[in-house]
């Protein structure tokens, strides 16, 4: 996202996945910027580094701070991730992250300078406003399996509904194992694969009500509020966890910690479609201001270096 707007203001950019950074010609870019760097990049900072550009890491995630229990730990806070993910930190020019509380965490760890711009959307992909009718209330969550203990959170809530009310349907996205877990007919839940960020929004045409349930962890403390502006982004309420990040974004949703509560919000949106409306338009509307200045951070930091 930030490399398709910085394009549109004259930047010349060029997005590159993982597997083909072993062909980047390092020398032709003035400016090098890493995603959640915990794969190798030692050549290719050493050359970018030895042409005089200068390197931004993106880190959205505190991978320092993954706990062992995590089902993602080996893949992204392995020895060899943080070895990584330590070096690029050292060489970089810049560290961006995505929340004050990453900012206090990865402030002082041999990083020059570290800004925060919070996460946001892409407001020119037109599937944002894409429509499914549909004639049941779509309660979804989406996400990976490294979210297997948040998803306790709302498992018995969401099955205590569903058959209690014949127009309730779950709607799970990547995590197949989770869709397998609810046993029920399948006319009342759906299960929609893993689909690559252009097409994520098409996958959030499908729910009606966003779940963001998320376990009070020092991780996840530390995680940003985009759950939150994708749910406004589509217009449509959310229930989250009270974390902080959560708490800061606060329109268009409501809280819950406990299972009762997790049942009794989702009960009151379920019986009340005018909350539904006005909760979803006041996050459409939050969402709409976040990206209207977050592209300009990125410029300004660019501009910067």
């Amino acid at each position: 996202m930030p490399a398709a707007e910085l394009a549109r203001r004259g930047h010349k950019t060029k997005v590159l996945p993982i597997y083909e950074l072993v062909n980047v010609p390092a020398a032709d870019f003035d400016i090098v910027v890493f995603q959640r760097p915990v794969y190798p990049l030692a050549n290719l900072i050493a050359v970018a580094k030895e042409n005089g550009a200068k390197i931004i890491v993106d880190l959205d995630d505190d991978f320092l701070g993954i706990p062992e229990t995590h089902p993602g730990r080996q893949q992204y806070a392995g020895p060899e991730a943080i070895h990584n993910l330590m070096l690029a930190l050292g060489s970089c020019d810049a560290l961006v992250v995505s929340t004050e509380e990453m900012r206090k965490r990865y402030g002082g760890k041999t990083v020059k300078r570290t800004v925060v711009i919070p996460n946001g959307w892409d407001a020119t992909n037109m599937l944002w406003k894409a429509r499914l009718p549909h004639d049941t209330i779509n309660i979804g969550w989406c996400g990976s399996l490294t979210h297997r203990e948040d998803q306790e959170l709302i498992r018995n809530p969401l099955l205590r509904l569903a058959r209690e009310r014949a127009d309730v349907r779950i709607v799970i996205g990547a995590d197949e194992a989770f869709y397998k877990s609810f046993k029920l007919p399948e006319s009342q839940k759906v299960f929609i694969p893993g689909v690559t960020y252009p097409d994520y929004p098409a996958m959030l045409a499908w729910f009606d009500i966003l779940l963001a349930p998320l376990k009070d962890t020092e991780f996840n403390r530390a995680k940003s509020d985009i759950k939150l502006v994708e749910a406004g982004a589509r217009g449509i309420p959310w229930v989250a966890s009270p974390l902080p990040m959560y708490c800061g974004w606060m329109v268009g949703g409501m809280f819950a910690r406990l299972e009762a509560e997790w049942y009794g919000v989702l009960k009151r949106l379920l019986d009340n479609p005018e909350l539904r409306a006005d909760l979803g338009k006041e996050g459409r509307d939050r969402a709409a201001f976040r990206e209207q200045g977050r592209m300009d951070y990125w410029e300004s930091l660019v501009n910067s270096l």
